[in-house]
């Protein structure tokens, strides 16, 4: 979960200031990804500190899947 947030924000700083770094290897991102999945809910309450998921297609970037699992909107994907 921890590293998820640093993923997740470092994309976000990136998406703000219209940087491409390069991200984890595919293998870390897709765990992290996973634990996301099991630990925040795709159904999640009204309550909980993120937006819902939002859906992309499978062969969507492993790195803007996990922006997606959190929350963050395909508009905001200008820039990665």
């Amino acid at each position: 979960m921890y590293t998820s947030g640093l993923l997740t924000h470092s994309w976000d700083l990136a998406a703000a200031t219209g940087q491409s770094p390069e991200w984890p290897a595919d293998a870390v991102l897709t765990g992290v990804l996973g634990a996301m999945k099991q630990g925040l809910p795709a159904d999640r309450p009204a309550e909980f500190p993120f937006d819902p998921a939002v859906a992309v297609p499978d062969d969507t970037p492993l790195i803007d899947q996990l922006a997606a699992w959190t929350g963050r909107s395909p508009a905001e994907w200008d820039r990665v």
